[in-house]
């Protein structure tokens, strides 16, 4: 990891170390694993800012804690439609031994943050018309924890 960092706000100067630790390559760094696992336990007080839950979910899953991925994600996803966020949340569905129960929580985590869940639905990309023969399994599994809810009207969404 090179290059310095000059920042004279807190939360700015963390999400700029977050994405220096991102695009670093440390799948055999012991050294550098344990570095971002403290920086992921410092930070995590200020994962509710978009941008650093944006960045905390990116790193949580190089270090493959993809269920806190999702509950970092979460204000971004509130916040903004960003594709890369649609990418770490189908990442860490994916990669769930649970993917039903995952969705169903995160989902839920959702509901406490917000109660618009069809702008949640929306930015994640989701046609809640579609049916599991036409779209992959981790988004079927979050259309049918969205359903779950009842926290909005299916045909208010866009199809």
């Amino acid at each position: 990891m090179s290059g310095n960092v000059v920042c004279t706000d807190r939360d700015k100067c963390l999400s700029s170390r977050a994405q220096i630790l991102a695009n670093s390559n440390f799948k055999d760094d012991q050294e550098l694993i344990e570095i971002l696992n403290g920086f992921l336990i410092l930070s995590k007080s200020k994962w509710s800012s978009p941008s650093l839950g944006y960045a905390a979910a990116t790193l949580l899953i190089k270090v493959n804690r993809h269920e806190e991925a999702l509950t970092a994600v979460i204000p971004a996803l509130i916040h903004t439609a960003y594709p890369k966020i649609r990418q770490i949340v189908h990442e860490a569905l994916t990669a769930s031994n649970e993917p039903k129960a995952t969705a169903k929580a995160f989902v839920q985590q959702i509901s406490q943050k917000t109660s618009n869940m069809k702008i949640v639905a929306n930015h994640l990309g989701i046609n809640m018309s579609e049916t599991s023969d036409s779209i992959n399994q981790p988004c079927y599994y979050l259309i049918q924890a969205l359903r779950d809810t009842r926290l909005f009207d299916e045909n208010q969404l866009v199809k």
